[in-house]
């Protein structure tokens, strides 16, 4: 993963802890969120160790290997939809960058295939939800 040259060097060790790996989608956002929440409060265009942890966090979710289902419940979408507006720069244009990630998998447009997932829809009602999710993602 490349690494922004405007940003400080990567976090080894918080005073002995190493970062501990989240890998489930909910606890990751809500990460991602508490880390935005407390970099805010420190002011709005400072590079904070909280700020640069959120913008890590939400590179962590971008490489994560999902399927539509996951994508497209709204629970998964709305933190990101409001990490977007965030007014420090970096963690708006990250969150931006999942989004709009996770639009080109919706719409089928993603590079990389996703393996074990499957993008074909098998009812109406969920060919629905994925074109209102895409509407979604596109704000």
């Amino acid at each position: 993963m490349p690494r922004s040259d405007d940003l400080p060097p990567p976090l080894r060790k918080d005073k002995g802890r190493e970062l501990k790996r989240l890998s489930d989608l909910g606890k990751l956002t809500s990460d991602a969120l508490k880390a935005a929440h407390v970099a805010s409060d420190k002011g709005d265009y400072t590079v904070s160790r909280e700020a640069i942890r959120c913008v890590q966090v939400l590179r962590h979710i971008r490489s994560l290997r999902l399927d539509a289902r996951v994508i497209s419940m709204p629970d998964n979408v709305r933190p990101l939809q409001y990490l977007a507006r965030n007014r420090n720069p970096k963690i708006s244009s990250e969150a931006r960058s999942v989004l709009h990630h996770w639009r080109n998998v919706l719409s089928g447009t993603h590079q990389e295939p996703v393996p074990g997932s499957s993008l074909s829809v098998s009812t109406p009602s969920e060919e629905q939800n994925l074109r209102g999710t895409i509407r979604l993602l596109g704000r």
